[in-house]
Formats: structure tokens, C-alpha cells, sequence
């Protein structure tokens, strides 16, 4: 019997199990970067186990980078429907988006699942209005 477990039985037996499964999540996630960057895909298993909250997130930030530069374009029934406050509705539909997405990325929330529907039906209707006629 060692000194250890003299003063505190059983502190071996614990430490060895934490260094264990911290080991075991160690290599995990470096075997999900080597998928990623091996793979002909660049996909993990773990991304693929999760696809909507991988595509959740990936959604989101573009949407924000997206917004955040004020987009030049505004789908044209926004323009019919609104008139000069077209770009102002657009922005709130593409927050809308936004909020949507980064909900179904924290997995756990407390936002309304409509509220969810609402800006994955909206990012559906106004998918192919995400773009910018930025100069290149």
C-alpha cells in the first residue's frame, strides 16, 4: 500500500480514471482535426454526428459577416412590398436568420421553436437573395 492511499484510499483509483478519460478526449478531438484535414471532404465524424449544429454555426457566422457589410442588394418583392424601407426590412429578416441559427448551434436554449422555423423558413425563402454586388 502506498502513502497515498494511507491518507486518501481510493485517490489513486480517481486520478488514474480523470488522466484516463482526459487522454481519451485528447486524442478524440485530435482525431476529429486529422479527419477534417485529411479527409477529401474535410468533414469529422463528430461533424457529421451533429450536421445541424455544424451547419447551424457555419450558417450563422457567414450570415453575420454578411450583415455586417451591409448588404448593397435587397430582394426585389422587399423593395415592392416596402419601398425606401426596403433595406431596413431586410436587415431584420437576415437578423431573423441569424438569431435562428445561433439557437439551433447552442443546442441547449430557451428560444421558441417557431421563432426557429420562422428564420430557417425565411434563410429557405430568401436563400438565393444572399448575395452582394460588392465591386471585386
Amino acid at each position: 500500500m502506498s502513502k497515498v492511499e494511507v491518507y486518501m484510499p481510493g485517490l489513486y483509483d480517481k486520478i488514474v480514471n480523470a488522466v484516463t478519460i482526459y487522454l481519451k478526449i485528447i486524442m478524440s478531438r485530435i482525431k476529429h482535426i486529422l479527419q477534417r484535414i485529411f479527409r477529401r471532404h474535410h468533414t469529422s465524424d463528430f461533424d457529421l454526428m451533429y450536421l445541424d449544429v455544424h451547419l447551424a454555426r457555419i450558417i450563422a457566422k457567414k450570415l453575420k459577416v454578411f450583415r455586417n457589410q451591409e448588404p448593397k442588394t435587397v430582394p426585389i418583392e422587399l423593395y415592392d412590398k416596402y419601398g425606401s424601407n426596403a433595406k431596413h426590412e431586410w436587415l431584420k429578416i437576415i437578423d431573423k436568420m441569424i438569431a435562428a441559427f445561433e439557437a439551433v448551434a447552442a443546442i441547449n436554449n430557451n428560444v421558441d421553436p417557431k421563432e426557429i422555423q420562422t428564420g430557417i423558413n425565411l434563410f429557405a425563402k430568401y436563400f438565393q437573395s444572399l448575395w452582394n454586388g460588392a465591386e471585386l
